[in-house]
Parts: structure tokens; C-alpha cells; sequence
């Protein structure tokens, strides 16, 4: 049996994607407010949305599709957003299989504010976001769009302020179709569902393989 915290440290990363394409975050109807985009830069990851843990201003580890050089992102935790970084250097992490299970990413950025980041912030690449986005906890208090047997929620984030969750990151354990099977039974390594919606209705934009020993 997986634990978040445990399974996070081995999965996460790598990724051919076996379920749609990905696209930027969406905006919810209806609601009122301004909401920005941040532009990718010329050489970006094409509309691909990408999460990463900061862990301190300049350093991150990122999960499933990598960033590419040159990738600007957003910073947030559960109550500030920093503001935006750029993606300067992308170094894969491998396994004792030689399989790539993370991406170790430097970022630089001339906002202050991302300089006093707090433990947990997230950066987010290519995600649409209103200055008040913020991540939000995921672990039962969402349900989990999938319902999958062994998937978890890994993280969720609120576009627009109003507290729910519009992106949810789910994983669990799978083989190279995607297909969910037992840990230990053949298992290929990881998946990571990429979702967006509302707490009712929720859309799967793409699943990563995350392939591991």
C-alpha cells in the first residue's frame, strides 16, 4: 500500500504521456475578476502543464513532463503567489535502472517576493492563474476525479481565489499503458493524472508514465 509521502519521493517523473493532449489550465465561467496568463517563451513546453516542489528560491524537483530551458512559471503555496521564475538549468535524476524519475530544475527571477518562499511552494508551468491562485490540500479533502484502486491525490490548486481546487495531480502505481495494476505485480513505475475542473465535474488532460525499478 503506497503512502503519499513515501510514493512521492520514488514516482514522480519522467514521462511519455498515454492519455491526451495537455493543455493550459482553464478558467472557471461565470466568475468574475482578472486572470492572467503567463506567456511562454518562444523555445516553451507548448502549453504542457508541468508542477514542480520549490525547495528554497532557486532550486525545484519536477515531476512527470519536464520543463525546458527557457520555461517561466508561476510560484505559489497554500497563501501566497511569489510571482513568476524562469527555468535556467533542467538535470535529470535516474534510478539504479538508469530510468529517469525526476527532473532537478534551477530558476532565477527578479520578483523579491520569491526569494522569502516558504516550505512546500510549488511552481506551476503553464497554467493559467488569477494573482490570488494558491495550492490546496488534496489529500481527502478532494475527492479524487479518478477513483482509480491505490490513486491518490498529489496536488491540487486553486486558479482564482475562491478556495476549491481547479487542478488536481493524482498518481498511482501502472504499467506502461496506464493501466492500474498492484505494487509489485509487474509494475512499470508510476501515473500521474493531470485533471481540471471543479469539485463536480473534472476533465483528464493527460497521464504520465513515470517509469521506476
Amino acid at each position: 500500500m503506497l503512502r503519499v509521502a513515501a510514493a512521492m519521493a520514488v514516482l514522480l517523473l519522467g514521462g511519455a504521456a498515454v492519455d491526451g493532449d495537455a493543455a493550459a489550465g482553464k478558467r472557471k465561467g461565470g466568475k468574475r475578476g482578472k486572470v492572467v496568463r503567463v506567456e511562454r517563451p518562444k523555445f516553451g513546453g507548448g502549453g504542457l502543464i508541468r508542477t514542480c516542489q520549490m525547495s528554497g528560491a532557486s532550486v525545484a524537483t519536477c515531476y512527470g513532463r519536464p520543463p525546458v530551458l527557457g520555461d517561466v512559471g508561476i510560484v505559489i503555496d497554500t497563501a501566497v503567489m511569489y510571482g513568476e521564475a524562469r527555468v535556467v538549468s533542467v538535470t535529470p535524476v535516474n534510478d539504479t535502472c538508469n530510468n529517469i524519475t525526476s527532473w532537478t530544475v534551477t530558476v532565477e527571477s527578479s520578483n523579491a517576493q520569491v526569494a522569502q518562499l516558504s516550505y512546500g511552494a510549488i511552481l506551476l508551468i503553464d497554467y493559467t492563474a488569477s494573482p490570488q491562485a494558491r495550492s490546496v490540500p488534496v489529500g481527502g479533502q478532494v475527492p479524487i476525479p479518478g477513483a482509480r484502486v491505490g490513486e491518490y491525490g498529489y496536488l491540487g490548486v486553486d486558479s482564482d481565489g475562491d478556495t476549491d481546487a481547479d487542478l488536481y495531480v493524482s498518481a498511482y502505481t501502472c504499467d506502461a499503458a496506464g493501466n492500474v495494476i498492484g505494487y509489485g505485480q509487474g509494475h512499470v513505475g508510476y501515473c500521474m493524472g493531470y485533471w481540471v475542473g471543479d469539485q463536480s465535474s473534472w476533465t483528464l488532460l493527460r497521464t504520465d508514465v513515470v517509469r521506476s525499478c
